[in-house]
C-alpha cells in the first residue's frame, strides 16, 4: 500500500512539473509570436506613414542608473504609448478599432513589452540598428539578460 501511495506521489509529481514546463513553453511561444506581429505591424505602420511611432525611450541615456522599478515605470509608460500610437494607425485605416487611452501591450506574463527605437539609448543593441521589441521573460525583469525575448530573434527569418 505504502508503495502504491508513493509511486501515485511520484507520478503526479512528474505530471504536475510537465505541466508547468509546458504552460511556460506555450506561454514563451505566444509572446514570441506577439513580439513578431507587433514588429509587422510597425513596419505597416512606417510603410504607411513613413515614420516610426513616437515613443518615450526605455532609458533617457546609457549612462543612467538602471534599477529594475524605474525600468518598469519606464516600460509602461513606452508601452501605453506604443499602443495609443498604433491604435490611432488602425483607427485611421477604418479597421474600426477605438483607441484607449489606457491601453498596455503586455507579454503572456503581465509585463509590459518595450519598443526600442533605432538610435535610442537602450540596454541592448538590434543587429541592423533598427527598432525591435523587448518582453522581460518568464522573470518579469528587464535587467535579467538571460530570458528576455526580442522581436528580432524570431523575425529575423521571416522578413523581406
Amino acid at each position: 500500500m505504502l508503495t502504491v501511495a508513493a509511486s501515485l506521489i511520484i507520478v503526479l509529481g512528474l505530471m504536475t512539473s510537465l505541466a508547468r514546463y509546458i504552460r511556460g513553453r506555450s506561454a514563451g511561444t505566444a509572446t514570441k509570436r506577439m513580439l513578431v506581429q507587433l514588429d509587422g505591424l510597425i513596419r505597416e505602420h512606417h510603410r504607411a506613414t513613413g515614420e516610426l511611432p513616437m515613443v518615450p525611450p526605455l532609458i533617457a541615456d546609457a549612462a543612467s542608473s538602471l534599477d529594475e522599478e524605474t525600468l518598469q515605470k519606464a516600460a509602461a509608460a513606452n508601452s501605453r504609448a506604443l499602443a495609443a500610437s498604433l491604435s490611432r494607425q488602425l483607427e485611421r485605416s477604418d479597421a474600426g478599432i477605438a483607441p484607449r487611452a489606457d491601453a498596455t501591450l503586455r507579454d503572456a506574463w503581465g509585463t509590459p513589452i518595450v519598443y526600442m527605437a533605432p538610435g535610442a539609448p537602450n540596454i541592448l543593441t538590434s543587429p541592423q540598428s533598427r527598432f525591435f521589441l523587448i518582453s522581460a521573460g518568464p522573470d518579469r525583469s528587464f535587467l535579467t539578460r538571460v530570458d528576455n525575448l526580442y522581436s528580432y530573434e524570431e523575425a529575423a527569418g521571416q522578413r523581406e
